[in-house]
């Protein structure tokens, strides 16, 4: 069993979600293109999907819980190195069992204090 970084693009339908109104530049992508709730989740063992919603990264924004077993998240934590602005959203697929991490950034932005959230990674352990 080993711990295997998954293409973003290939098992969530959207890696971000930043609803504020607000663009700095001509580049950056239109609000409707950094809004796509909720987020699908497709295992890449089972290709089981699993809904994520906005509530699911607030929970678990800058906090320490995980919803794995010590010797799995141990295997993770192994694996990567979190910053401080780093958070993670942990479970096991509802049908095959794979442990799965989500690592993203997420906070309170833009004038309203609307909550956003961008997916940096996705990590698996391989069985």
């Amino acid at each position: 069993m080993k711990v295997i970084e998954l293409l973003t693009n290939d098992c969530l339908s959207s890696i971000e979600y930043n609803p504020s109104p607000h663009r700095f530049n001509t580049n950056e992508k239109s609000v409707s293109e950094r809004s796509q709730l909720p987020i699908i989740y497709t295992c890449q063992n089972c290709t089981y999907k699993l809904t994520l919603k906005e509530s699911d990264f607030l929970k678990h924004t800058e906090s320490t819980f995980s919803n794995l077993s010590n010797p799995d998240r141990s295997k993770f934590l192994n694996h990567l190195t979190l910053t401080k602005d780093d958070s993670f959203l942990d479970f096991y697929c509802p049908n095959c069992q794979q442990p799965t991490t989500i690592i993203f950034v997420g906070g309170y932005t833009g004038y309203w204090g609307m909550y956003g959230f961008k997916i940096k990674r996705v990590l698996v352990i391989e069985q």
